[in-house]
């Protein structure tokens, strides 16, 4: 190739790169801002009333104390497992709560 002779101008890869980079971090800024500008509360999980749960555990035919009470330990833990025991015929319940 002459001295004389122009190249052609290869585009610049990182330029390109850079901007897609900032376009971007554009976008995650607007959706953060976006995130920050709602007004709405968020909406309070729900919580059985210790009491209710207890309630419950006594409604179960022939479930003992001791049983109840490590029953109850377990279920004022987490709301999904006392869920799913509702959702349980009453003849499975004790069953359920003993595995």
């Amino acid at each position: 190739m002459e001295p004389n002779e122009a190249s052609p101008e290869v585009p610049h890869k990182t330029q390109r790169t850079g901007d897609a980079i900032l376009c971007l971090l554009g976008d995650m800024k607007g959706s953060f801002n976006d995130a920050l500008k709602s007004l709405e509360p968020l909406p309070l999980p729900q919580v059985t009333p210790p009491a209710e749960i207890l309630a419950t555990l006594e409604m179960i035919p022939d479930l003992a104390r001791g049983d109840i009470l490590r029953s109850y330990g377990k279920l004022i833990l987490s709301e999904r497992l006392y869920q799913a025991l509702l959702e349980l015929p009453m003849n499975f319940r004790k069953e359920w709560l003993l595995m």
